[in-house]
């Protein structure tokens, strides 16, 4: 049939931008449809007037060294700065170094990686000597990097990812330019034939061999209905769990990737961003001797534990970061809330007055990705005994339906920006072999 496109594209977030781009440059039509009245999904990022670096409230780091993201970074020219160091711990108004729980982290990797069973992660903490100091921070860094509840993750998908590429000891780069850069230019490689449709939420997807009927709504109310060949679905996990009439569902059900989605989690974050008139936590004149600009802050029993300047960049702007248990208790806050609760944080942990800091504050700024209908939650985790479900939840359906998205990456990267381009690539791959 001649349809509307040769393929239909859900979702123009980084993996479908990716899918879009591959399959376009294949020479096939591509209609790609996103809910949004922008391209990027959860990259977000913000410009303030008169302020020179970018916001980002979405994906932030540009986490290892994969070649899914570099190429393009590479390829767009855009401006990279490795994250600084050091890691401090504020409290009691100083800052001094926080517990080495990184030999921690390795003995649980190892640990994860010799069992048979697919434990959780609390449950190999609990295995820890009685006592050991690095066991809190470890467990508030597992938390906080992985957005998952230590009683629900998978201990073995932890060790594939921090095997993987985009790993914590791989290192981590901003994008100067903005992370919404990297969306941009995976438009750009789509060429100027890509039919792409803003402000279109996806309703249904009626399917049979060799056949997609999609039912969407439209800004203002209206409706469309597109047909094609095939469809990459590139829908995060918690979109394809929710149910519900606004909730896209597929004609016939996918049964097994209902089951696939139940042993994986959409994990929960929070963000704060603050700008200053200031930097007020350190010295910020450089001198031969003296220490170098502050990275990334531990505060432990902040509501937001952890904190991160712009380093080695020297600019009046902290990101405050909560993960799994902790942005749980900050559900549905707004930003005027969130904010007076990190401010409360950071003047106890700097030992600095409350008033004075909120005479300092020019701006706070964050997005609640789990109210957020388009995306349900910050990014994927696997629960416990479930990592075969990420292969079940990316394998395509009679060469027809095809699946991306960060939570279908089966090598450990899943989370990243990096694994979502990389599932898009794949995607489109397959759908080229099956229309062949």
């Amino acid at each position: 049939m001649a349809g509307d496109a040769d393929l239909i594209v859900i979702g123009a977030g980084a993996a479908g931008l990716a899918a879009a781009a591959r399959l376009s440059e294949a020479g096939a039509r591509v209609s790609l449809l996103e809910a949004r009245a922008r391209i990027g999904g959860r990259l977000l990022t913000l410009r303030a007037a008169g302020y020179p670096l970018p916001i980002e409230l979405g994906a932030e780091f540009v986490h290892g060294t994969s070649p899914a993201i570099w190429d393009v970074v590479r390829a767009a020219g855009l401006t990279t700065i490795e994250a600084g160091e050091p890691d401090l711990r504020a409290k009691g108004g100083s800052l001094t170094r926080p517990p080495d729980f990184w030999a921690g982290l390795r003995a649980l990797v190892e640990r994860a990686e010799r069992a048979t069973a697919d434990h959780t992660a609390a449950q190999l903490l609990a295995e820890f000597p009685p006592g050991d100091a690095n066991v809190p921070a470890l467990g508030r860094y597992l938390e906080g990097f992985h957005a998952a509840r230590l009683d629900r993750v998978s201990a073995k998908s932890i060790a594939k990812a921090e095997r993987g590429a985009g790993g914590s000891h791989n290192g981590a780069w901003r994008i100067l330019d903005g992370y919404d850069a990297v969306a941009d230019a995976l438009r750009t490689y789509a060429g100027a034939g890509l039919d792409l449709r803003l402000n279109t939420h996806v309703r249904a997807i009626h399917w049979s061999p060799g056949r997609v009927q999609v039912i969407a709504t439209t800004a203002g109310g209206g409706a469309a209905r597109l047909e094609a060949r095939a469809a990459v679905v590139t829908l995060p996990v918690g979109v394809l769990k929710a149910r519900g009439p606004e909730c896209p569902s597929f004609d016939p059900e996918l049964d097994d990737k209902r089951l696939a989605l139940a042993q994986l989690e959409m994990g929960v974050a929070r963000r704060v961003v603050l700008r200053f008139r200031e930097i007020w936590w350190e010295d910020p004149r450089p001198h031969e001797g003296g220490p170098g600009p502050v990275s990334f802050i531990h505060v432990p029993d902040a509501s937001l534990p952890i904190w991160w300047a712009p380093a080695p960049l020297r600019a009046p702007m902290l990101t405050g970061w909560a993960g799994g248990p902790s942005a749980e208790r900050l559900a549905g806050l707004p930003v005027q809330r969130l904010a007076a609760a990190a401010l409360d944080a950071l003047a106890a942990a700097f030992g600095r007055p409350r008033d004075g800091l909120d005479a300092l504050l020019l701006g706070a700024y964050s997005h609640d990705w789990s109210a957020d209908p388009c995306a349900c939650g910050a990014y994927s985790y696997v629960a416990s005994g479930g990592l075969p479900a990420q292969a079940e939840l990316a394998r395509p359906v009679a060469g027809t339906l095809f699946f991306a998205g960060e939570a279908t990456h089966t090598g450990g990267e899943h989370a990243t920006v990096h694994g979502a381009i990389a599932t898009g690539h794949r995607a489109a791959a397959e759908a080229l072999a099956a229309l062949r």
